[in-house]
């Protein structure tokens, strides 16, 4: 059953083309900055604040590419329930009992897979690049000596921004995945889909939103959108948050937020699915 939804996938070759394009544009990025990273080789001096101009660039590099990952899962997957849904085969589909449990499951195990993978292979690339040239110099320097995040009052060095981005990527691109599948299940058209996704991850403008809510409460509704909270170089830029006494970076926060939103992500799909699974099985 994998292997036929992973060829039904590929077979409407959207998917081929995304891919092909994301990593045509990370290779550009990379190439483009090559010479920048030589001038920091191992044996050659460089001052705290160019080292702090060596990571500055880096850091925007892999942020921006982990930015094209919300775009990537959309176009990819918003048609992978809702095609066959449109052509009326989903209602056949889930009236047979491999078609409930093993399709469903195959559909979301190669979209699980397939978005981790290109997310994997976009950091190793962008890390390995960078630390194969430099050797990772300045790794240990604090964040401030980055010209970008000098009114950071965030304490950490450049190897912990590093895995912080990385994590809260991770749980932040498998959210989106998740809610892709969900509006993908419940919709008939693929467009649709995409329109609706885009607007939840994209559309949130704090100009509009400050509007009806207030300009306090729409810079929290932003500051938690999936696509701004991936932009960790922003994040560590904001002021801490009094919790109990203790000032909390906001960093954390969203980490656990999210983390929380992700476990719950799975039930809530889980359960949607299920719940639908049994209407047809009945």
């Amino acid at each position: 059953m994998f292997k036929l939804e992973k060829n039904k996938l590929f077979k409407r070759r959207i998917i081929q083309v995304v891919i092909t394009g994301i990593f045509l544009l990370v290779f550009a990025k990379e190439t483009f900055i090559h010479n920048t990273y030589k001038a920091y080789e191992p044996g050659v001096a460089a001052s705290v604040e160019n080292t702090g101009m060596l990571w500055q660039n880096f850091l925007m590099v892999l942020n921006g590419n982990l930015l094209m990952l919300p775009a990537f899962i959309v176009v990819s997957f918003s048609g992978i329930f809702s095609y066959e849904n449109r052509c009326g085969m989903q209602d056949i589909i889930l009236s047979t009992k491999n078609g409930r449990r093993e399709c469903t499951n195959a559909k979301f195990q190669l979209a699980f897979i397939i978005t981790n993978l290109v997310y994997a292979v976009i950091i190793f690339i962008s890390v390995a690049h960078m630390f194969i040239v430099t050797k990772g110099a300045g790794c240990h320097m604090e964040i401030q000596t980055a010209g970008i995040l000098n009114d950071s009052v965030f304490k950490a060095d450049y190897m912990e921004l590093v895995l912080h981005m990385v994590f809260l990527s991770f749980v932040v691109v498998n959210i989106v995945l998740l809610l892709v599948l969900l509006v993908s299940f419940l919709s008939k058209n693929t467009f649709v889909s995409i329109c609706i996704i885009l607007g939840i991850l994209y559309i949130m403008r704090p100009d509009i939103l400050s509007m009806f809510l207030g300009i306090d409460k729409a810079w929290y509704i932003i500051l938690f959108s999936p696509v701004n909270s991936m932009n960790v170089l922003d994040i560590v830029r904001y002021a801490p948050v009094m919790i109990s006494g203790n000032m909390v970076q906001w960093v954390y926060i969203i980490e656990l937020v999210y983390s929380i939103t992700l476990a719950a992500g799975i039930i809530f799909f889980n359960t949607a699915i299920t719940k639908r699974q049994k209407y047809y099985a009945t």
